[in-house]
């Protein structure tokens, strides 16, 4: 019985990471300017090379959400890959509230929800511990 429960648990943690990573994704396809624009800003590429950057990284939140609803490769790459995003989201936020202070919309969820970049970093830290539970106790 306790197995079951653990099962259950561990595909409801991975569905709603997923979830919220399909979501992130789909609410910054429409508009996508914006998102695009903050390579633009961050320096990170020009007007030429920011779409790419942009749907590439739309494209890898579709992927990592796919992979976790569908409890593929958890231990050896999903979760490993999902705790790199994060990490790299959280120190894009971090140079965020460094630079600019907690003011305005982080992006990450387009322009669907709002979130602060300190909102978004506990957001991100949150599902970083999700992600050590997962790695740690998933069969």
């Amino acid at each position: 019985m306790k197995d079951i429960i653990l099962k259950i648990v561990f595909f409801l943690l991975c569905s709603f990471m997923g979830l919220v990573f399909i979501y992130s994704g789909y609410t910054k396809l429409y508009p996508i300017e914006p998102f695009e624009y903050t390579f633009v800003d961050l320096g990170i590429g020009g007007w030429r090379l920011a779409p790419f950057i942009a749907r590439f990284m739309i494209g890898l939140e579709f992927f990592i959400g796919l992979l976790l609803i569908a409890s593929m490769y958890i231990k050896k790459f999903t979760v490993k890959l999902t705790a790199v995003s994060l990490i790299i989201f959280c120190i894009y936020l971090i140079f965020i509230i460094i630079s600019n202070g907690n003011n305005g919309n982080c992006g990450c969820f387009g322009t669907a929800i709002a979130m602060t970049p300190l909102q978004a970093l506990i957001k991100n830290s949150v599902m970083l511990v999700v992600c050590y539970f997962i790695y740690k106790y998933y069969d």
